[in-house]
């Protein structure tokens, strides 16, 4: 357990789709903790934490997801459920415009981008 925030595993056996999980507290530190993408986390560590663990829903065909793909998922869901916190000052500072003259267009290319990596 992180001292001032959550820690999720990000695991295949978990019950809980983690889209069904609210990230929208801001106030708490949210830190995800991925295995590898051949063996996931170890088995016994993770069932310790059973209570903690969240999947992302995939094909019973499938053996595993990219690690890369399966960290931005979850990211960009915790993200979402957020509002994209902080990422409207990077628009500006980049830009140097406020970001909600663009925040349609803006909320769109973060959409494609994660599609990107879906």
């Amino acid at each position: 357990e992180a001292q001032n925030g959550k820690v999720f595993l990000i695991e295949t056996y978990s019950d809980v789709p983690f889209s069904e999980h609210d990230f929208s507290n801001q106030a708490q530190d949210i830190y995800f903790l991925f295995g590898r993408e051949t063996t996931g986390l170890p088995q016994e560590f993770a069932q310790a934490r059973a209570q903690d663990c969240l999947r992302i829903p995939q094909s019973e065909h499938i053996r595993s997801l990219n690690l890369s793909n399966s960290a931005a998922i979850v990211i960009y869901e915790a993200l979402r459920q957020q509002g994209y916190p902080n990422l409207a000052w990077v628009f500006e500072q980049k830009f140097k415009r406020p970001v909600n003259v663009y925040r349609p267009l803006f909320c769109s290319i973060l959409q494609w981008l994660c599609l990107l990596f879906i």
